[in-house]
């Protein structure tokens, strides 16, 4: 029998940069690079097996799922906004590195 669910999302090339799991609950996210900066994409799935025993997965959440999803969510939101103070942190060390300055100088202030 094969447990890899039925999905969607490309499995080579295009794996999630954060992934939290709670029982049959799985929030992934994608990192994508925008006009202004990388923002995050975010799936919340909920896997079952059929009636053939196959995995599969669903966006449908049953009621008891609820609560356990919300907390998913807020994981992987903590997580991405961690990983973008970090990533802005690191550009800040890098230009200060490279000697520029972060704000320009204020010549009245001599």
């Amino acid at each position: 029998m094969n447990d890899q669910p039925k999905t969607n999302q490309p499995q080579a090339g295009n794996a999630p940069e954060i992934v939290k799991k709670d029982g049959a609950l799985r929030a992934a996210a994608w990192r994508e690079e925008g006009e202004y900066g990388s923002f995050y994409n975010t799936k919340l799935t909920r896997y079952y097996k059929d009636a053939a025993g196959e995995v599969r997965e669903t966006s449908t959440l049953r009621e008891r799922d609820l609560l356990p999803a919300a907390e998913l969510t807020r994981e992987i939101a903590r997580e991405i906004k961690n990983r973008k103070l970090e990533q802005k942190r690191f550009q800040n060390e890098r230009s200060s590195a490279q000697g520029q300055r972060s704000k320009p100088r204020d010549r009245m202030a001599r």
